[in-house]
């Protein structure tokens, strides 16, 4: 069975690294998907969902060094189910995105820590 998506996203959020307690580096950040459709009264409506992304080892490493927020890039990912008890003693079931391959999604002219280093402009904002 394959359990792979493949798309192009935005990332909207400076990068969260951090390690568990077995000394495994994994990074956490945010993507964007933006939609626009019609409602039935004829009035464009635009939306945003965020989903959250969690890339470990290597690909972190990557990730925090080359890609800055308001990136595009191409993400290869899985979906991965996970369970835990709350306070409650419910449990609460969640679904996250394990990141399996990023490359950047466009073609700058300028070295990337350029890019990461200038101040963003409202035209910089892919939605």
């Amino acid at each position: 069975m394959l359990n792979r998506i493949c798309l192009i996203w935005n990332i909207v959020k400076d990068s969260e690294v951090k390690t568990t307690s077995n000394d495994n580096k994994y990074l956490k950040n945010v993507i964007a998907i933006n939609k626009k459709y019609k409602n039935r009264d004829g009035e464009e409506v635009k939306t945003t969902t965020f989903i959250n992304l969690t890339i470990w080892g290597q690909r972190a490493d990557f990730f925090e060094k080359y890609i800055p927020k308001w990136t595009k890039v191409y993400l290869e990912w899985e979906l991965e189910n996970s369970t835990f008890d709350k306070e409650d003693g419910n449990k609460s079931y969640f679904t996250s995105i394990n990141v399996q391959n990023v490359e950047f999604a466009w073609a700058s002219k300028k070295p990337l820590q350029q890019k990461a280093e200038e101040e963003i402009t409202i035209e910089d904002i892919p939605f």
